[in-house]
């Protein structure tokens, strides 16, 4: 990798606010282990249930995803206050930058995310969801995107992007980062809008990009569909409904 520093930042508004909480997850530095494979220092994780590479995978991220909800709902709990995210997105936008991180850095990511030991099972095991999740259902719209968007002057290892394609199916592009930060954003975003129908426009806000950037790792969920056992319209009626300030007003509820 480069030794310039990068930016990481994923397709989701979330991720962003996540990348500032991971600082405090990550907590004291993982031990080290020696000969691990995959990349440098790893910590203990929970041991999966199943060795399948895209179980064991899914079984990380609900671990990850579990652990992330509690402390997002600590911090944002409260009347009228909604919790959306997805686990998914961050955890690709990360196995991403866990390939490319080694020593305390790798070790605490590991840690975090709960990804496997083995690094042949972390990336068959991406390979295999990314797959099941790009697949073709009827009545269904639901697919997943990667991409690494690098500055043209850098030099990244042709390992690291090759396996970044091979099993997470994120090509690498070139931007001018330096002398156009603007116009690479703009190019970003698009492919962020462009991935989700249009549902996360301006991802990136102005600022974001700037020269010293020298990676940029994007994620990308689009999921439309119906319910399997659609509501009946004709069991809505109206009926009184009680606000927190005591007052009553007439409301459509479902039954």
């Amino acid at each position: 990798m480069s030794p310039h520093s990068w930016k990481i930042l994923a397709g989701s508004t979330l991720i962003i606010v996540v990348l500032v909480m991971f600082a405090g997850c990550t907590g004291t530095p993982a031990p080290q282990s020696p000969n691990p494979p995959g990349n440098g220092i790893i910590s203990p994780v929970p041991t999966a249930y199943s060795t399948t590479p895209g179980t064991v995978i899914a079984q990380s991220n609900n671990h990850f995803a579990a652990d992330l909800y509690r402390e997002i709902n600590q911090e944002n709990s409260g009347p009228g206050n909604n919790i959306f995210f997805s686990p998914f997105s961050i955890s690709s936008a990360l196995a991403l930058t866990y390939e490319g991180a080694k020593g305390t850095t790798a070790g605490e990511i590991r840690s975090v995310f709960s990804f496997p030991e083995n690094v042949s099972t972390m990336r068959n095991g991406f390979a295999a969801v990314n797959s099941g999740l790009n697949e073709r259902n009827p009545g269904i719209n639901l697919s997943t995107a990667n991409a690494l968007w690098a500055e043209k002057t850098a030099t990244f290892l042709p390992e690291y992007t090759g396996v970044a394609e091979q099993y997470y199916g994120a090509n690498t592009t070139s931007l001018d980062f330096v002398n156009q930060p603007d116009a690479s954003r703009q190019t970003i975003n698009s492919w962020v809008a462009a991935r989700t129908n249009n549902k996360i426009q301006n991802l990136l806000p102005d600022g974001s990009i700037d020269p010293s950037t020298r990676l940029v790792i994007t994620n990308a969920v689009y999921f439309k569909g119906t319910w399997e056992k659609q509501f009946d319209a004709n069991l809505t009626v109206d009926t009184p409904f009680t606000k927190s300030d005591g007052t009553a007003v007439t409301a459509k509820m479902m039954q």
